[in-house]
């Protein structure tokens, strides 16, 4: 606790002139008397009021108010810290949600607008003669023989779909007669000695015609008519769209028994796997 004291002097006023003191009688003592007279004037003033302040109140006001901020700060935020936080944290959720809905119309609008090159049908021709003891299939198509010294060719045609053209636009494709059900694995892709870009406009389609080099073996026949074998068509089309962006669709058909019949059947089936699109 801190004291403080304050002393407060009391003195009559003098009108003694400069070099002199007036004695009782109010006559003016001379200058050698003035110290005595000074004696006799000390003695008869007053002695200086002390007056003693305690400080402890001041500090201990003080010390409450902290205390209170402190009491206040621990109880929590108060009510208008709780609405303006409210208040952030819901603009902040309003541009999020509108951040977010100006990206999905952006991905939307591009989804409609851009290209999509895809198979749109795939036929083979110069496969097989139809059996002759099955009734009925009297039908006569290209699937059957019509050239006996060249191999099956299909023709697989591509087409635009999107409101936009698809530019560099590149088709590879590959055909090869193997088991039904598939278990082994297709041959790769061929690799052209140059790339022969094409530009699909929308709506515009592209036929490719893909060969075997040599004619079906009797054992070959034998299986598609037997649904042990299969004619298998893959390829990979690859562009890129209005954006930008490149493209890659992926199909893989086939002409087996189990799609028509061998020789009067001309239309190729995708298969479960080896279809898809980026």
């Amino acid at each position: 606790m801190a004291v403080i004291a304050t002393a407060t002097w009391q003195a009559a006023p003098s009108s003694t002139p400069q070099g002199s003191v007036l004695g009782q009688s109010g006559q003016h003592v001379p200058p050698q008397h003035q110290s005595k007279a000074d004696a006799q004037k000390g003695a008869s003033q007053p002695a200086p009021v002390v007056e003693i302040r305690d400080s402890s109140h001041g500090d201990q006001k003080a010390a409450d108010s902290t205390e209170n901020r402190r009491h206040a700060a621990d109880k929590g935020w108060s009510l208008a810290d709780k609405i303006a936080l409210g208040a952030c944290i819901f603009a902040g959720l309003q541009s999020f949600a509108l951040i977010l809905t100006i990206a999905i119309m952006i991905r939307n609008g591009r989804r409609q607008l851009r290209a999509y090159v895809v198979v749109e049908r795939g036929i083979i021709a110069n496969v097989a003669n139809p059996l002759p003891d099955i009734p009925g299939e009297k039908l006569q198509t290209v699937a059957r023989i019509i050239s006996p010294l060249a191999g099956p060719h299909v023709q697989i045609t591509i087409k635009n779909t999107g409101q936009t053209p698809a530019y560099e636009v590149v088709h590879w494709s590959r055909v090869c007669v193997q088991e039904y059900p598939l278990a082994s694995t297709l041959p790769g892709m061929p690799q052209p000695p140059a790339r022969f870009w094409s530009i699909l406009g929308p709506g515009v389609e592209e036929v490719k015609t893909v060969r075997l080099p040599q004619p079906l073996s009797p054992e070959q026949i034998k299986g598609l008519h037997d649904a042990t074998t299969a004619i298998y068509c893959h390829g990979e089309i690859r562009y890129r769209d209005i954006f930008k962006k490149r493209r890659i669709t992926r199909y893989r058909c086939m002409y087996y028994r189990g799609g028509g019949l061998i020789g009067v059947n001309t239309d190729l089936t995708y298969c479960e796997d080896g279809n898809d699109a980026t």
